[in-house]
């Protein structure tokens, strides 16, 4: 028996026509119905991003269909609320810009970024506890994560993972 896994719940259909597709295309629920054809091209994006409020289905689709974004951040399910006030939408850091990441996460102790295998910065706490930001400047090409570590959990887990190039 699969747990209840509520990423799922409630959601619209432009959050689940970037990993369902139905028969006809008068059940597809959206303003403007895509063709299988458009639903094969669209790029991976985890519902999570959506859950996360990382990204707006609506404008994650309309972006997709006219080409104007197909990278996003990578996803991982972590045990505990989180909400996303601020962070780059795109999974593509560039080398040595600027970025501004606020993350709401009440059970957090502790957000790091890293760069490669590198801690590279601690985020700084809010006043009430919950709000986590950080300015952060990619200086190594590759990998890049945003990782939580919230009481009760086992270490320190991997939220958002970008590429720098």
């Amino acid at each position: 028996m699969q747990e209840f896994d509520d990423q799922w719940f409630n959601g619209s259909p432009e959050e689940f026509i970037f990993s369902h597709y139905t028969e006809s295309q008068d059940d597809l629920q959206l303003e403007k119905p895509i063709s299988l054809t458009s639903f094969f091209n669209l790029p991976e994006v985890n519902i999570g991003a959506f859950n996360i409020r990382l990204l707006d289905a609506k404008e994650t689709l309309d972006a997709c269909l006219t080409k104007q974004e197909n990278s996003f951040p990578e996803i991982f399910p972590v045990d505990t609320y989180v909400k996303i006030i601020n962070a780059p939408k795109s999974g593509i850091l560039k080398l040595g810009e600027s970025y501004y990441f606020e993350l709401y996460i009440p059970r957090a102790s502790n957000v790091y970024s890293y760069n490669g295998n590198a801690m590279t910065k601690q985020f700084k706490e809010s006043t009430d506890d919950s709000v986590f930001m950080c300015n952060v400047t990619p200086s190594i090409k590759g990998e890049f994560r945003v990782s939580v570590e919230y009481y009760n959990s086992k270490g320190i887990l991997v939220l958002l993972k970008y590429e720098v190039k």
